[in-house]
Order: C-alpha cells, then structure tokens, then sequence
C-alpha cells in the first residue's frame, strides 16, 4: 500500500511539476527569468521520475511518466 501511495504522489509531482514549466513558458515573466522558472520545474519533474525510477523500475515508471506528460501538453 505504501509503495501505490508514493507511486502517486511522485506521479502527481511529476504532473504538477510539468504543468508549472509550462505555464511559465506563457507565464508573465521574460528573458531569464522565464527560463529559471521553467528550468527550476523540469528540474523537479526529472527528480521525481529518478524517484518513480527508482520505486518500480525503469520498465514499469517510463510509461507512465510519458502518460502524465501527454496528460499537461494538451
């Protein structure tokens, strides 16, 4: 149970994390500060995914990682 728990917190991470970037690509902060905002978020959603990686295993995190980026890009 614990293990399904941290699945979804570090998939919701993930989302919230890819959301962010993406609204600081039409956020109303510009030059470098637009690119800190966005760099700072990916930075957390790559994090999380080592993290998801690492609980249940690259064959079984990539999918849905992919799945949760599809999921923000629409």
């Amino acid at each position: 149970m614990q293990a399904q728990s941290e699945v979804a917190r570090l998939l919701q991470q993930i989302d919230a994390e890819y959301a962010a970037a993406r609204l600081g690509l039409h956020g109303l902060s510009s030059g470098s500060a637009r690119h800190e905002v966005i760099s700072t978020h990916m930075e957390r959603a790559q994090v999380a995914s080592q993290q998801l990686i690492d609980t249940i295993g690259k064959d079984s995190a990539l999918p849905l990682i992919v799945k949760v980026m599809e999921g923000t890009s629409s």
